[in-house]
């Protein structure tokens, strides 16, 4: 076989290869695309999470706030008209 033919035919297996590899390395940068698009979903997703989770839980604790001012304030009421009685009494 002539060295030029030797020659041709390594080439083509070489290209071959390389193109080979080529598609491989479009295929892997297609999945690290993806892979990167997925990520970034799924962590907005878990910030909604954690952002609702959050709003709910000022709510309760606003709630709470307002119910302990509720209560400090009849209980105020309650030692001023017991002070008043006292006051009446004596």
């Amino acid at each position: 076989m002539p060295v030029w033919k030797i020659c041709y035919l390594k080439l083509i297996t070489s290209l071959k290869s390389l193109e080979s590899q080529a598609k491989k390395a479009e295929k892997y940068f297609e999945i690290k695309k993806e892979y990167k698009e997925v990520s970034i979903e799924l962590a907005k997703a878990a910030l909604e999470g954690f952002n609702i989770t959050y709003h709910d839980l000022n709510q309760k604790q606003q709630a709470e706030v307002d119910k302990r001012i509720e209560l400090e304030t009849a209980i105020a009421k309650e030692e001023a008209m017991l002070e008043q009685e006292k006051l009446g009494l004596c």
